[in-house]
């Protein structure tokens, strides 16, 4: 999945008035191939990041290899599931947020707020592993108190990670075919022991069934 990101230049994005409203926030120890644990919050914006392991992620229809370190943004409706080896580990934190846009009344004595939809999807993260799970953690704790200092202050470091991690989406790999099939090869070279089907490889190099089998 290539991010996907317009241009403020064009006109095409504008991050005037733009907020984003934490609503879920969780840990997920994947232990074996399970759908992603908050699934009950596919109608938000979510953020996936990879704390520690490794394994893949299907992401509606596509699944690619991931690795402790990568964020992932899903746009509202996208499913999600990882996969691992039995014998592997993938940790994962996931933000669910809606976003909305500030419109100033003509007299700006009122402002009132939209639901809308980020330019961006895909793979995110341009920042440190050891950073993210930095940031992960501290929205975690923050979210899990139930005053509202401290629910406050993890809306706003979501904010404030949302901030270093979109402006640089375009330094996410760019995922077309051929990189897609070299990162797909790269993935088998290490979970060679894995049971795999045509189905599953084709799914992860982004190509037909008929065509996977020449990727092994």
């Amino acid at each position: 999945m290539q991010s996907k990101q317009g241009s403020e230049k064009s006109g095409t994005v504008s991050w005037q008035g733009l907020w984003m409203k934490l609503r879920h926030s969780e840990q997920i120890m994947v232990k074996q191939d399970v759908p992603h644990a908050g699934q009950g919050c596919i109608d938000k914006h979510r953020l996936i990041v990879a704390l520690d392991g490794s394994g893949s992620i299907e992401i509606d229809t596509s699944c690619y290899p991931v690795k402790e370190g990568e964020a992932w943004l899903l746009l509202p409706g996208q499913s999600c599931s990882f996969y691992i080896e039995s014998s592997r580990k993938l940790t994962c934190h996931a933000l669910a947020f809606d976003v909305y846009r500030e419109a100033e009344s003509e007299d700006g004595e009122a402002i009132t707020l939209h639901r809308t939809t980020l330019p961006f999807a895909g793979r995110v993260t341009c920042l440190s592993q050891p950073t993210l799970r930095m940031r992960c953690g501290s929205i975690g704790e923050a979210w899990e108190q139930t005053d509202a200092r401290s629910r406050f202050r993890a809306q706003t470091q979501l904010q404030e990670l949302m901030y270093e991690l979109l402006p640089d989406s375009q330094c996410a790999a760019s995922e077309d075919s051929l990189e897609t099939l070299e990162q797909t090869r790269l993935y088998l070279d290490g979970h060679y022991q894995e049971s795999w089907t045509i189905e599953k490889l084709a799914a992860m190099a982004g190509l037909s069934p008929s065509y996977a089998p020449w990727i092994t």
